[in-house]
């Protein structure tokens, strides 16, 4: 007996990708603060896991959701597992990225200038910026310890020797406190970039940083390193082409279209291949537009 044998089977949803958290650090004790999560593949009923608590989602879409993290999860030094949760029939649950609370007073590390050199660059000063550094701390780079040229509180100098820059890689960099003043911090990566490739770039900060609803377009200066005349600004999912550059310093215009409603946008500037690569994000805040009482006249 002859047939035909039909095989059924129904599509696959594609499993949610995290890329990265913006902020990935915070001190126990910080207060309530928005968390950025960007990746792809995320479902418009996905779910925010910090741990084994569910964040509430306050902004969403496919490649980036904001979820509220309560202070009350701040209190206790460690790394928390955090992931984006997807309906089992729309991919499941996503790779974890960890994010880090810090003892109260240990170093925290927010950027590099610049983030990344060619290779056999000849020695230069790298700026870390960040905040709880303290007297007798050291720059870890990779694992040789730098004395810093000038420190304070939340900027540390340290020149790095042209022998630490003859190999194309990627090296991790922290700040180490004296164990009595918070011990090590969290780690940032520099990118030594081998000839002809792209610096990666990286954003130290946005001039402005937030804008009312409905505003008008306007031009944003975004401060950092690694910036090319190929460097292309990322204002959430919208990949915007810079009006002006320097290798510090991008002039982009952002258009009303995108102010309309609230919302928290992740920016970010991605350098092309070969090399390049997009840099750390920062929020933009897109606020309700402020009331204006009249106070009522007074009668005589």
């Amino acid at each position: 007996m002859s047939g035909t044998i039909t095989v059924t089977g129904t599509s696959v949803d594609p499993v949610p990708l995290l890329s990265s958290l913006s902020p990935n650090t915070a001190a126990a004790g910080s207060p309530t603060f928005s968390l950025v999560l960007n990746g792809q593949n995320f479902d418009g009923n996905a779910t925010v896991a910090w741990g084994n608590t569910t964040l509430q989602i306050t902004a969403f879409s496919p490649t980036q959701i904001v979820a509220t993290v309560p202070a009350a999860l701040l209190t206790t030094p460690g790394t928390v597992n955090v992931r984006v949760v997807n309906p089992q029939n729309a991919g499941g649950e996503s790779n974890a990225l960890k994010f880090t609370i810090t003892s109260s007073n240990a170093p925290v590390l927010d950027s590099l200038s610049p983030a990344s050199a060619p290779v056999n660059s000849p020695a230069f000063t790298l700026t870390l910026h960040g905040s709880n550094f303290a007297a007798g701390a050291t720059v870890q780079w990779g694992g040789t310890s730098l004395p810093p040229a000038t420190l304070n509180s939340t900027t540390i100098t340290v020149q790095i020797p042209a022998n630490l820059l003859t190999t194309a890689s990627t090296v991790s960099v922290s700040v180490l406190n004296p164990p009595a003043s918070g011990g090590a911090s969290n780690a940032l990566t520099f990118t030594i970039s081998g000839l002809g490739e792209s610096p990666v770039p990286a954003i130290v900060a946005l001039l402005p940083n937030v804008a009312w609803v409905g505003s008008a377009t306007f031009v944003m200066t975004i401060t950092g390193s690694g910036f090319t005349d190929l460097s292309r600004v990322h204002f959430g999912d919208i990949e915007l082409i810079p009006s002006s550059f320097s290798a510090t310093q991008i002039v982009v215009t952002v258009p009303a279209g995108l102010l309309m409603g609230v919302r928290t946008f992740s920016v970010t500037v991605s350098n092309p291949a070969p090399g390049g690569g997009t840099s750390n994000a920062l929020p933009f805040l897109v606020l309700p537009e402020p009331r204006v009482y009249v106070p009522l006249a007074r009668r005589g």
